[in-house]
């Protein structure tokens, strides 16, 4: 997840550069805290705090609520699966509407999920089946707000949890699944990136989603100055979805 400086009311730095890790429930925990509350309260993070903490708060008339995130050593330097990227073979821009509907049904036939795109004629179909159920969602291509593939079918199995967890993030938050739309791109290898631009100018909520198809391998789409980039990248599964 990237956002500008500009997404912020204020925003200091004293050094070039600072790192730190925070168990991601906790972070998640506080943030559910805060969003909870009354009104809109405006909502301040500084690092560190006296005990080299993340120090969060928010001030609502005569309410003050915050809370004190203990540092963590960071994890050694993991290999970035998007260093692997090869440039997409296939993509396509959804409505969240549309991406809902496809994921809530794959739900119902088994653990992981085939995604399967042509170009001629030009197709896009999410499948997923065990042993004893198989189901094809077919998306109408007149509903999609963008589409790429070069020549052939391009294909490729991912975990259901990781997938839907990937294509809904921008629902997280409680707004409408309709809100927004959503970037899919494939390589030749069957990495996926899942590319949300989220406003959030409108206290946080997503009120505006853009993504141009450019010929950018990057797949970074362009920004306003309070969009928050919010990026997953998938490696697909070695289990097949049986045909």
């Amino acid at each position: 997840m990237t956002a500008p400086p500009s997404a912020f009311h204020l925003y200091e730095l004293r050094a070039p550069e600072i790192q730190f890790g925070i168990r991601f429930e906790q972070l998640l925990a506080a943030f559910g805290l805060f969003s909870a509350g009354p009104g809109v309260a405006e909502v301040t993070l500084q690092y560190p705090g006296r005990g080299a903490e993340l120090v969060i708060r928010s001030w609502h008339a005569q309410e003050v609520t915050f809370a004190h995130l203990g540092a963590v050593e960071l994890p050694g330097s993991a290999p970035r699966l998007d260093q692997h990227w090869e440039g997409a073979v296939a993509s396509f821009i959804a409505p969240g509407a549309l991406l809902r509907d496809a994921v809530d049904d794959l739900d119902w036939a088994g653990k992981s999920a085939r995604i399967r795109v042509s170009r001629d004629p030009a197709g896009l179909s999410f499948l997923s089946s065990d042993q004893t159920l198989r189901l094809e969602v077919e998306v109408p291509m007149a509903q999609l707000l963008g589409f790429s593939c070069q020549p052939g079918t391009h294909q490729a199995t991912y975990s259901l949890r990781f997938l839907s967890t990937a294509l809904l993030a921008h629902t997280a938050s409680g707004s409408s699944p309709a809100a927004g739309a959503t970037k899919v791109a494939m390589d030749s290898q069957g990495l996926l990136k899942v590319t949300h631009l989220l406003n959030l100018s409108d206290a946080g909520r997503v009120a505006r989603v853009s993504h141009p198809l450019v010929p950018d391998q990057s797949q970074t789409p362009d920004q306003s100055p309070a969009d928050c980039v919010l990026l997953f990248t998938i490696l697909p599964s070695v289990e097949a979805v049986q045909a």
